[in-house]
């Protein structure tokens, strides 16, 4: 069954104990549910760099820079939740910069002639992985809990499922599993043998 924005907060109602929706507008619980829902879960996308919501871009087209600090101006893709590695180049293996460029509005800032991006995107629910949606799902729960069914309880118990006991500061419970997984969703890449260290051990 394809996964849509409405299955997701179906699924967190239904463990709120409340009935289902079929819209956003229908009544007031949907229209809740509708103020809610889209910001919470492009918050959620944007509160880490998922590996399986990142996209690389094609080559950026500049404009004109906005100020005297930098020569270009590249407008970012809509679709951009955060900016993940900046690449002057294009070719395989290009390493990131980690200085000479600031992401400022809807524009990338920068003194380089060509510019290409990793970023995380505002991907479809249907392509989101089981593990994530599962999380989300939680957390919808304790997003939903108070303005749904007005209990406190409900509120704090799936709070604490889906981040965590308050001294954990947000980083526990399920997104510290979901964090792990999608960082296993890449090759490790090892450390590189210091050059003295490699000489003495050839």
């Amino acid at each position: 069954m394809t996964t849509t924005d409405i299955n997701i907060v179906n699924r967190s109602l239904l463990r709120l104990g409340v009935s289902a929706i079929a819209d956003f507008t229908s009544n007031d619980k949907s229209k809740i549910c509708g103020a809610i829902y889209p910001s919470f879960a492009t918050s959620l996308l944007s509160m880490y760099n998922w590996r399986f919501a990142r996209k690389k871009s094609g080559s950026l087209t500049a404009t004109t820079a906005p100020d005297n600090a930098w020569k270009y101006a590249y407008p970012t893709p809509a679709d951009l939740l955060t900016l993940v590695n900046f690449y002057n180049s294009g070719n395989a293996g290009a390493k990131p910069l980690t200085k000479g460029y600031e992401r400022l509005g809807a524009n990338i800032l920068t003194n380089e002639s060509s510019a290409y991006i990793d970023y995380t995107y505002n991907i479809d629910e249907d392509l989101w992985p089981d593990w994530y949606a599962e999380f989300v799902v939680t957390a919808l729960c304790a997003e939903l809990a108070y303005p749904i069914t007005e209990e406190d309880k409900k509120e704090v118990f799936y709070r604490n499922k889906a981040f965590g006991s308050p001294n954990q500061n947000g980083e526990g419970g399920l997104y510290k599993i979901v964090k792990a997984i999608d960082s296993r969703q890449q090759p490790v890449v090892p450390f590189a043998t210091p050059s003295l260290l490699a000489a003495r051990f050839s």
